[in-house]
């Protein structure tokens, strides 16, 4: 099989008498994301950092948290999970039901991940990345700079 052929994973998810497919999602919807949502994206996944297990008996509780607190994030999520992006996807996102939106980002989630170790690696990408680029977290930029290789003297 060439890479070309190569299906990508997805979900099907229930919608009244009809269902609509999800995928994990990808280096370019994070790229999109994170310029509206970095924020709110770093608030979410803290618990990870801290240690925070996720599985199956905790994550719909960290979704619906996600869900209720983040609804413009979660609509996004889902749009571009659904390769509907668009002002009008993002839209219908916003109106599914709290239990469609839930089954939705559950899928999303085992579609990207496969592993906490990887979701633990993402989150920590992430939060470097949106507290680097928008002055979040100033302490951070150090630890960045050095893993990079830039001393404090090169920095300045």
């Amino acid at each position: 099989m060439t890479f070309g052929d190569l299906p990508l994973l997805t979900t099907d998810i229930p919608y009244g008498k009809t269902s609509f497919a999800v995928r994990g999602l990808s280096t370019e919807d994070v790229a999109h994301i994170l310029p509206r949502y970095g924020s709110d994206v770093v608030m979410l996944l803290g618990g990870v950092l801290a240690g925070q297990q996720v599985d199956t008996s905790t994550l719909p509780t960290m979704l619906k948290t996600v869900v209720t607190e983040t609804p413009g994030l979660v609509a996004e999520v889902i749009a571009r999970a659904a390769d509907d992006p668009s002002p009008k996807g993002v839209g219908r996102a916003r109106k599914l039901p709290l239990p469609v939106q839930i089954a939705a980002l559950t899928a999303i989630y085992y579609n990207t991940f496969t592993s906490e170790s990887e979701l633990k690696n993402f989150v920590g990408i992430i939060v470097k990345l949106v507290t680097t680029t928008s002055g979040l977290v100033e302490s951070v930029i150090p630890e960045v700079l050095s893993e990079a290789g830039i001393g404090a003297s090169d920095a300045a």
